[in-house]
């Protein structure tokens, strides 16, 4: 996993943004961390974190072994990784006597939207009801908890994607502030999702396809070790006993030694 974006560059690679923190005075890194925990604030290790999923996609995380990551661009939510309206309002005014840095800045954003991609969590004690309804169906999915410590060390260790994928809490604000790091509004998103408390895990490469006009990479799959990520497996509140059964089947066969971790929900009536 990567330790942090130090550079302010998401996806500057490891090796390099450690030469570059190298270079720097003990008070300059201070300041450095200082900003990353603002802009890309992570929770405490021993945080509870939650993961809702539909049943064919818990089926295939299984199977796989694999965390699916998705395009941003292809995310339902058009505000997604793009300029709040008074983030927008704050930049127009900056830049009224050159009306083209805008629209440069505005494409910039748009090409980084399609080279990033995330997968969502969500930060809470216990389960909620609105996750199961707004992630879930409505008689089949389930919910996976694991702590934030443990997710960590379920990420790859070696390999392309373990010094790129990055996590890091969503803000949910609506100010004109906005700082120059290409990954800011990765983590951004409007007031009214902010019952999700959303930990977010993102892979950001501005190089891929870059002379295109669109990156064609829709996903990405990232490796994980599903005996360090799942703690507990709860199964949908609302759903027939003949699913629980299947999904205690598909974790003795894919994971026997989860299989008894497998629980109905505790909103089950």
């Amino acid at each position: 996993m990567n330790s942090g974006p130090t550079s302010g560059i998401l996806w500057k690679p490891g090796e390099d943004a450690a030469k570059a923190e190298s270079r720097a005075s003990p008070e300059e890194r201070a300041k450095m961390l200082e900003e990353e925990r603002r802009h890309f604030p992570i929770p405490p290790s021993p945080a509870t974190v939650w993961k809702y999923y539909k049943a064919p996609f818990f089926e295939d995380l299984l199977q796989s072994g694999e965390l699916f990551l998705c395009q941003v661009s292809r995310f339902t939510d058009k505000a997604e990784a793009r300029m709040n309206d008074f983030q927008l309002a704050a930049m127009e005014g900056m830049y009224k006597d050159n009306p083209e840095m805008p629209v440069a800045l505005r494409a910039f954003h748009e090409s980084i939207r399609q080279r990033a991609w995330v997968t969502c969590f969500s930060l809470a004690d216990f389960e909620a009801a609105h996750m199961w309804k707004r992630f879930c169906d409505d008689s089949e999915g389930v919910a996976i908890r694991t702590t934030f410590q443990h997710l960590k060390l379920a990420l790859p260790e070696s390999g392309p994607l373990a010094s790129e994928a990055y996590p890091a809490c969503v803000r949910y604000e609506q100010t004109p502030y906005m700082p120059w790091r290409i990954g800011y509004l990765l983590f951004q998103k409007l007031t009214c999702y902010s019952d999700e408390r959303e930990l977010r895990l993102c892979v950001c490469r501005p190089e891929d396809q870059f002379h295109a006009d669109k990156c064609t990479i829709e996903s990405i799959r990232l490796p994980v070790n599903l005996r360090r990520l799942i703690h507990r497996i709860y199964v949908h509140p609302a759903a027939p006993d003949s699913y629980f059964q299947r999904v205690r089947s598909l974790t003795a066969k894919h994971l026997p030694d989860r299989e008894k971790r497998v629980r109905w929900s505790t909103l089950r009536k």
